[in-house]
Formats: structure tokens, sequence, C-alpha cells
């Protein structure tokens, strides 16, 4: 019966409409392409749209004077209907980014991605960032870091993997933001604060503006001493370097 539950499956695939919840957004994919949907408005918005449409019909000498005087030129942010009555051109403006609602789609030639723009704490992990010291002391600093999806379009468009290309991209900007800095430095708070506001106005360069995801916060975590010693590991061919990291306290210093 192993064939009914592969059909049973496929045929469970094949949704003819996708609900976009209001913490979600979505893309219309057809045939591989983003396509453009018309905006649906709130009731704030069109509520604002209409009264702009009513001033502009007043302004005209009224609903009848716009339908028997079709010549009667407007704005160019408006348009006209079947009876001649002027509607604002935000009606029809279209964007990649799907609003929440029920959308159709044909199975297989279309499909609907959706992702959640709730915000979300991502765990950074940790790296090792060598101090100006004299000594050979290096710093293991962890962080997280506080994102939210602005544009799901240039989230899928832009970058691959949004997420994992934010940790590492963060990472990356964290190690270079942490460099050229001694070892009492990283015990004051005044100088974690600004490492954490350098790296989240770096981070807004590209990850915000390119990648459409909001960075609301970045906070280390922790930043212990760490001994490091370079070890080999003997191979067929030539030896493979490995690093081996051992945390470092007073604890351990005087135990040593």
């Amino acid at each position: 019966m192993g064939w009914v539950k592969e059909i049973a499956d496929i045929v469970s695939k094949l949704s003819f409409f996708t609900i976009v919840h209001e913490w979600e957004q979505g893309l219309y994919v057809r045939r591989g392409k983003v396509i453009k949907k018309r905006k649906r408005l709130d009731a704030s918005e069109l509520e604002e749209i209409v009264k702009e449409e009513e001033k502009v019909t007043e302004e005209n000498r009224g609903k009848l004077r716009l339908f028997l005087e079709r010549k009667t030129e407007l704005s160019e942010d408006y348009r006209r209907n079947l009876l001649g009555q002027p509607k604002h051109s935000r009606r029809y403006e279209k964007d990649e980014k799907l609003m929440p609602g029920i959308y159709f789609n044909i199975p297989i030639i279309e499909e609907v991605i959706v992702r959640s723009r709730q915000e979300k704490a991502l765990n950074l992990g940790s790296i090792g960032v060598p101090t100006t010291d004299d000594e050979n002391i290096e710093i293991q600093v962890s962080c997280n870091i506080l994102y939210v999806l602005n544009d799901l379009y240039r989230a899928f468009t832009v970058v691959h993997d949004y997420e994992n290309s934010l940790k590492t991209h963060a990472l990356s900007v964290l190690a270079k933001c942490s460099r050229g800095k001694k070892y009492a430095q990283w015990k004051t708070p005044k100088v974690i604060e600004e490492l954490e506001k350098e790296v989240i106005d770096e981070l807004r360069k590209i990850v915000t503006k390119d990648w459409g995801l909001g960075i609301r916060n970045l906070t280390v975590t922790n930043n212990v001493r760490c001994n490091y010693h370079g070890h080999y590991v003997e191979t067929s061919t030539n030896p493979i370097p490995v690093t081996v990291s051992k945390n470092y306290t007073e604890e351990t210093a005087e135990a040593g």
C-alpha cells in the first residue's frame, strides 16, 4: 500500500490556495518568476484615499459634471473609472511582497512562498579575537542578534539562505570590529557597548539596505580570555594545523 501513501502525499501538496497570515509575508511565483500583485490596502489607508477622491470630485463640481465632461483633466495621481469618477493611483499599485490574505494558485505552475516577519533572535556562536597585548592573549567573544524580515523579495533574490548568510556576515563584521583592542579594554562596559553599536551600524549597510533584513539589536553575551595552542596532525601527505582552545580564568592560572 506504499503507492497509495505516495499518491496521497502528492495530492496533499497540490494546494490551490495559500493563506498569508498577519505575521507573515509572501511571494507569488509563476514559472520561476516573482509576479507583482495589487497591494491590499488596510482600512485606514482606504479611508484616506476615499477622502482625497471626494475632495477632487468637489473641486471639479461633482460626480455628474465629471460623468458628463469626460475631457476634464485630472492630476497624474488619478485615473477615471467607467463612470468618469476619479480614482487614486494608489488603488492600483502593485508590489512583489504579498500582504495578509488568501491567494489562489495553479499547482506546479504557480507557488506562494511564505515566511514569518516576526522578530527572531539568532545565536551567532563565538569567535576567537586576538588582542594587541605583547602576550599571546585571545578573547573568545559570543553574541546574539535580534532581526526581523522586512522585504522577503530582496531576502530571496539578493542573498542565498538569508539567515545563515546573516549569521556568517555578522560574525565576520564582529571579528573585524573587535580588532586592535587590548585585553584590559574587554573588561570595560563602555567598550563593549561601542562595539555592539559599531557592528549594528556596519551590518545595516548591507543586511538592511540590500538584503531586506532589519537589525533590531546585537548583544555581546560573553567575552572570555583564552589560551590557544597550535598542534599538528600527521597525515600521509602534509601535516594539518589544528587549533585547540582552553578557556582561561584567574582560578585556572592559580591552579597552574
